[in-house]
């Protein structure tokens, strides 16, 4: 096992992460008839983060919303960056994740990134859960809700600023 003190966070730019991740599942989404579009910002400041760690959490609610399209559906995957004020203080990279299931029950909505949580026959319950902890080890926020319409929605905050807490 590593030491963290030894581990270094590099600038990166989030869409190569994101395709990496892609790419690593297209083979899934083609045989589970997912139709993945999407709509990512211009001008993307890189932000400094443990790369691996993202593609985890990013992998991790891809394989959720996955699961959630049992017989085939739609992922969209967007990207913006929002400024506060004054651009030199920071500012967030935000990736929303949507999909067309049928959304998570009511009831599970609150507990559905605690660990040992899980509504699978097969799973552990951490997926999520270390997400939503790389994502916070960043200093960035995960927060999952149900769309109006069909399925659910996934919500990344990044800080542009370091915010990892290694």
């Amino acid at each position: 096992i590593k030491d963290t003190k030894d581990i270094r966070a590099e600038e990166i730019d989030i869409h190569e992460v994101i395709s990496i991740v892609i790419a690593d599942l297209q083979r899934k989404f083609d045989k589970d008839n997912i139709n993945v579009t999407m709509s990512l910002a211009n001008d993307m400041p890189r932000i400094p983060m443990l790369a691996t760690k993202i593609e985890e959490a990013i992998l991790d609610i891809l394989q959720n919303m996955i699961d959630a399209l049992p017989g085939g559906g739609d992922i969209s995957i967007a990207t913006y960056v929002v400024y506060g004020e004054d651009k030199n203080a920071g500012g967030s990279i935000v990736i929303v994740m949507e999909d067309t299931g049928d959304g998570i029950h009511p009831e599970h909505l609150d507990h559905i990134m605690s660990p040992c949580f899980t509504t699978k026959e097969d799973g552990m319950g951490l997926g999520l859960y270390m997400a939503k902890k790389s994502i916070g080890d960043h200093g960035g926020n995960l927060t999952v809700e149900n769309k109006p319409t069909k399925g659910a929605r996934f919500t990344i905050t990044l800080p542009i600023k370091s915010g990892l807490h290694v």
